[in-house]
């Protein structure tokens, strides 16, 4: 073990306090162990939120919407991030949305919405799940057979993208950072050929798209999903990666760094 710089009894290295002389390998090795101090301590709200799926044509039901997984946590070494697209064709599944960080130990899926059951205008679209977060929110499923879809799970400042609509209008919610689901049409089911009307899509990040109606009116895109990591610092950003925005809190500035498409977090 290392003595950094110290003959005798070596002092104990936390991450709230180092002392010795130290060298490169051996900063690398303290903040490996979560013990160096410069680099620990940075408190990060995360959001991972899968993509929507897309709604199905002739009425047959909206997608659902993507799976939140998200939390507060202790940011100390590079993030990883994959985003999640959302299901352009008809009932086609969103994909999801991962966040990786602190040299693997934290690993955050807000999963795609979509999978799919049941037929002839009772189609299910089921909302995202979500894994390895203290936060994991389902998004809202589909609607079908006159229903509007169903709104995304909630829990504090977190929450999960609503799906799609269903056989005729309406729309669901999606809550926290998370997009609605789209509005199915307003046109019956096998009315006439006049009636092929398409629904509208999700709104970004992870609403489910509305169903089509008529004749194989066609289903509506489910919205791409989105990392986002929140902080608040009264020295300047801290953190590097994806688009950031700032919210003077008065207090302290909150900054977001949004990601839209895959990409890295890590220390500026």
């Amino acid at each position: 073990m290392s003595t950094y710089g110290f003959i005798g009894k070596v002092p104990e290295q936390t991450s709230t306090a180092n002392s010795g002389v130290f060298k490169i390998e051996e900063i690398a090795e303290l903040a490996d162990a979560k013990e160096w101090n410069n680099i620990a301590g940075l408190t990060i709200d995360v959001h991972a939120i899968g993509g929507g799926a897309a709604g199905a044509y002739d009425a047959q039901g909206g997608g659902g919407g993507g799976g939140t997984a998200g939390g507060q946590y202790t940011f100390y070494k590079k993030g990883y991030i994959t985003v999640g697209v959302g299901g352009g064709a008809s009932q086609q599944p969103g994909t999801d949305s991962e966040i990786v960080f602190n040299g693997g130990d934290e690993w955050l899926i807000g999963g795609g919405g979509g999978s799919r059951t049941a037929a002839n205008h009772y189609m299910n679209s089921s909302g995202g799940p979500a894994y390895g977060g203290n936060v994991n929110l389902s998004g809202g499923g589909g609607g079908n057979h006159n229903n509007s879809g169903g709104s995304g799970a909630t829990s504090g400042n977190f929450g999960a993208a609503g799906g799609g609509g269903g056989y005729l209008g309406g729309t669901s919610t999606g809550n926290g950072k998370a997009g609605n689901g789209g509005s199915g049409n307003t046109q019956t089911s096998n009315s006439n050929n006049s009636g092929v009307s398409a629904g509208y899509p999700g709104q970004f990040p992870g609403g489910g798209g509305g169903s089509g109606s008529g004749y194989y009116g066609a289903g509506a895109a489910g919205a791409a999903g989105a990392v986002y990591v929140v902080y608040q610092s009264t020295t300047g950003q801290l953190l590097t990666g994806g688009t950031v925005t700032t919210s003077d809190l008065g207090y302290t500035i909150e900054y977001t760094h949004e990601f839209t498409s895959s990409g890295t977090i890590d220390w500026s």
